[in-house]
């Protein structure tokens, strides 16, 4: 109890220390000021329509603070942020700054005192995400540093300076955070996706499929080696979605790599490296779609003309992390050799047999469920693949306008036409606008698949299969809370602005060599501070790109849109935040703190080396070059820093 307490007060001070440092850093005011006006911009824009204020209205602006000025001035640059229908109305704006807050009060003879506030850019905005790192980091026990995270973000988001300012926050705040998060479409069908998925392979294992095929499998990847390499090769091919990636290959593959000796860290740092680098740079992905309507977006803003898939594309050779994580993972397979706490972890389990820490509280559980059925590897192969196929149609059917949750369009089947599925720009699946829901779908027919096989083929009884089925609820409970509370830090660093923030801070004007580099560091250290890869590219591309634009034309830009996809993957790749590494610790059954813990020092050797053979150099040189240097960076890395593992030689 003592320990805890100690680690606990160590953490928090490590934390205020952190805060201190950010404190008293300067960020860009005229940034900041831009920012603060489009975040309050876009709170009057809501509050207007839900208060059904449709007409355009002269504001005239009433501040009590000078240093207000620059964020009106932003805000008249913006426009109106009312209805445009009727005569316009004259109304009065009042903003002024109320502790953490910037509070702005519309008022007129049709108005009816509208108010609405925005947590103001401050440093305090990094808080949450600092004390979540940092009490995971020294504890080690996850769940209570994110809920001091997000009571930490909710907290500050209502902090106006009055006296019950934090009680509130911390209790209806909270509250508000965990509502959004929990009503939200996109996690609902993720929570369904996985629970249907491991009910899936708990059916397929019940029934004999998996340990059928683990017996399939075996005789290709008969040594720790090429069970390593199956395994990520494995990965590679399930390059269409990151989430699929993530829960197929780990549920799939976790027999056989235990019956290898393969230590559960070993194969959730796999699986997470297969997951968003391999989604990231697929052709055609899930991610495609979402990452070029961010380009177009930007394109179109800077009036740049051409493809923005074409700017995708071009993009490619500058993906430094992505690439050289995908080099370094293969180098390490292939030298048998590990580095740092992961060398720890491989020795363990090879010699002691245990592939889980003693004394670690792997996401998914530790119990495996009772055979009741034949070794029939067919009772596992045909789920998955139906997993993998019918993600695949219905991502190309929803992207067609074909299927969607609302319903069945037959116009949009009658117009389907099969050449775009050959093509990379105009692929439906890159167009496909809602892959959650499809992957929900998706996951639960394949557990009706793996229930039917193994009633009909694999002579199981049907309620055992059924209560396997059922007992994925058991076995996530732990996961679900994990994955509840990061996403509600999300939550709550979107709504401070912590992206927002770090950009001011840190993406002032560099030398034209340096902005990449920059870029990317930037990128990961919002990804990292708020577990979202996505959201980062969200906040990071239209401040970046743009700079990178005006400093060095074209070719600058696309390193830059690749120092920002890459930077959010990096970061991402190390946080204890992030949903894939939580769902690769979930699909892997490691406890997620092991995971980060031995993942870490990989992601930070093969960061080093994008950003010193890449990033650094990405203007001078050319791509190709830097990636044979590294790959003969990594072969000497691992051969002289390296510990051979006790393991087989094939």
């Amino acid at each position: 109890m003592k320990s805890g307490l100690k680690k606990f007060g160590l953490a928090l001070a490590v934390a205020l220390a952190i805060s201190i440092v950010l404190a008293l850093l300067p960020a860009n005011s005229d940034r900041i000021a831009a920012l603060n006006a489009e975040r309050l911009h876009a709170a009057l824009k809501d509050s207007c329509a839900e208060n059904g204020l449709d007409y355009p209205l002269s504001c005239n602006f009433v501040i009590n603070q000078e240093e207000l000025v620059p964020l009106t001035e932003e805000l008249e640059r913006l426009g109106p942020f009312s209805g445009r229908n009727g005569a316009v109305r004259d109304c009065t704006l009042s903003i002024s700054s109320c502790g953490l807050l910037l509070k702005a009060q519309l008022s007129g003879n049709e108005i009816t005192n509208l108010e609405t506030s925005v947590p103001s850019l401050l440093w305090t905005s990094l808080l949450p995400a600092i004390l979540a790192v940092c009490i995971a980091m020294a504890t080690g026990r996850i769940l209570p540093a994110l809920a001091t995270g997000v009571i930490c973000g909710a907290v500050l988001q209502h902090f106006d300076a009055t006296l019950l300012a934090p009680f509130s926050g911390a209790g209806s705040g909270t509250y508000r955070v965990l509502r959004n998060v929990l009503l939200d479409d996109f996690h609902i069908e993720i929570f369904l996706f996985t629970f249907a998925i491991i009910g899936m392979v708990n059916v397929a294992s019940a029934s004999g499929g998996i340990s059928g095929l683990a017996r399939l499998l075996g005789r290709m990847a008969r040594g720790t080696r090429s069970t390593q390499a199956a395994t990520a090769l494995l990965g590679l091919a399930i390059f269409f979605d990151d989430y699929s990636n993530t829960i197929v290959l780990g549920s799939s593959m976790r027999p056989l790599t235990d019956k290898a000796r393969i230590s559960r860290e070993k194969l959730s740092y796999i699986v997470d490296t297969t997951t968003a680098p391999v989604a990231a740079l697929a052709l055609v992905s899930t991610w495609i779609g979402y990452e070029v309507g961010l380009i177009g977006d930007i394109m179109k803003t800077l009036n740049i003309g051409g493809s923005p898939y074409g700017v995708f594309i071009s993009t490619l050779p500058f993906r430094f992390y992505c690439i050289m994580s995908l080099i370094f993972l293969f180098a390490n397979i292939a030298s048998g050799r590990e580095i740092g706490p992961m060398s720890v972890a491989q020795a363990r389990s090879f010699t002691s047999g245990e592939v889980l820490r003693p004394g670690s509280k792997p996401l998914s559980g530790t119990a495996t469920q009772a055979v009741s059925g034949r070794e029939l590897a067919l009772n596992a192969i045909v789920p998955i693949l139906s997993v993998i196929v019918l993600v695949i149609i219905g991502m190309a059917a929803n992207g067609a306008g074909i299927i969607s949750p609302e319903g069945f369009n037959s116009a949009a089947l009658s117009a389907f036409d099969w050449a775009r599925l050959l093509t990379f720009e105009n692929n439906y699946i890159v167009m496909c606008q809602n892959g959650t829901w499809v992957l929900m779908i998706a996951a639960f027919v394949g557990s009706g698949l793996a229930i039917l096989l193994g009633t009909l083929y694999g002579n199981s009884p049907l309620t055992a299969l059924f209560k396997a089925w059922l007992s994925s609820w058991k076995v996530l409970a732990l996961a679900f809370g994990v994955l509840i509370l990061a996403w509600s830090i999300g939550e709550t660093n979107g709504n401070l602005g912590t992206g927002q923030y770090l950009v001011a801070l840190l993406a002032d004007s560099l030398p034209q060599w340096l902005l990449p580099l920059m870029i990317f560091i930037t990128g990961a250290l919002i990804s990292f501070a708020t577990g979202s890869s996505w959201g980062t590219m969200a906040v990071l591309l239209p401040a970046a790109v743009p700079l990178a634009w005006h400093m060095g034309g074209m070719p600058l830009l696309i390193i830059g849109v690749g120092a920002v996809l890459d930077g959010s993957i990096f970061g991402d790749h190390c946080s204890p935040l992030s949903d894939t590494t939580i769902m690769s610790s979930i699909s892997s059954g490691c406890d997620l703190m092991d995971h980060v813990r031995t993942q870490m020092p990989y992601a930070l050797i093969v960061a080093a080396t994008a950003i010193l053979l890449g990033y650094s150099i990405a203007v001078l040189t050319v791509p190709w070059l830097s990636y044979a240097v590294s790959a003969l960076v990594f072969g000497l890395l691992l051969r002289f820093a390296g510990r051979k593992s006790p393991q087989a030689d094939i």
